[in-house]
């Protein structure tokens, strides 16, 4: 993404609703990532995403606690997580 507001086509077919677009983090001093939440029958799914992020920087954000994940507020303890994270 470049440009103002960091904006590429997927954030284009995202507000469409055509795609689900997760992952992307703005600002970068503190990142809060919600998940995306899937129920089919009991069995539940968040999905967590964090786009491309420097490894040196992301791991001083790991380090210095700057990086949260919220949970779901209902059944907290019935969700299956998984964590996608994309880097170069």
């Amino acid at each position: 993404p470049t440009g103002q507001n960091n904006l590429c086509s997927l954030d284009l077919l995202h507000t469409a609703g055509l795609v689900n677009y997760f992952g992307k983090s703005m600002p970068l001093d503190k990142i809060q990532i919600s998940p995306l939440l899937l129920q089919k029958g009991e069995t539940r799914l968040a999905l967590y995403g964090l786009g491309s992020i420097r490894d040196e920087r992301l791991h001083r954000m790991f380090l210095k606690k700057d990086v949260s994940m919220l949970r779901p507020k209902e059944h907290q303890d019935g969700w299956f997580n998984i964590f996608v994270l994309h880097q170069n």
